[in-house]
């Protein structure tokens, strides 16, 4: 796990205070809108449906979110490509988005914590499950050491080189 000290929370986006709520969308943007150069509205309307997974640093002035993702159910049968994938599995499907590592925190083991995290509560609050995600293509060997296969050929989205990946909660 991280050595650095931080707290984990999985909240819904209703059980989020405003000052929490309010870094996690600055973190979003910090990383994908000013990061990495893209023009998107990132707040949409899957944070009201989704789980939201973050790890707090507390500092001097106060808790500072290091680490996020959000983690959204899918309907099964859903025409959505994310579901699409397990349709006929029987499984229900959650689809895994922005992930991040704030600038200040990266090189520091959060990035592992963060999926290892994510696995072990998915694994005991939700039990067999699809987890399916549309990550950056060259983030495909990281995301291999948790399981996740890819599915399909490289895809561009938001101008960045994309794949689709999945892997079921329990792996057999």
């Amino acid at each position: 796990m991280a050595s650095l000290p931080v707290t984990w929370h999985w909240r819904k986006l209703d059980e989020l205070n405003p000052r929490l709520l309010h870094a996690i969308l600055a973190a979003r943007q910090e990383v994908f809108i000013v990061g990495q150069g893209l023009n998107y509205v990132d707040a949409d309307a899957y944070d009201f449906e989704a789980w939201h997974l973050a790890a707090w640093h507390e500092t001097e002035a106060g808790l500072e979110l290091a680490a996020y993702l959000r983690l959204i159910p899918l309907a099964n049968g859903a025409t959505s490509s994310e579901s699409a994938a397990a349709q006929g599995s029987g499984l229900p499907v959650f689809k895994i988005g922005r992930v991040l590592t704030r600038p200040a925190y990266r090189g520091q083991g959060l990035g592992i914590a963060l999926m290892q995290h994510l696995l072990t509560h998915v694994k005991s609050n939700f039990g067999n499950c699809r987890l399916t995600m549309s990550a950056q293509s060259y983030l495909e060997e990281f995301y291999g050491k948790f399981g996740f296969i890819r599915e399909g050929e490289h895809y561009l989205e938001e101008g960045l080189e994309h794949i689709r990946m999945s892997r079921d909660s329990i792996v057999r």
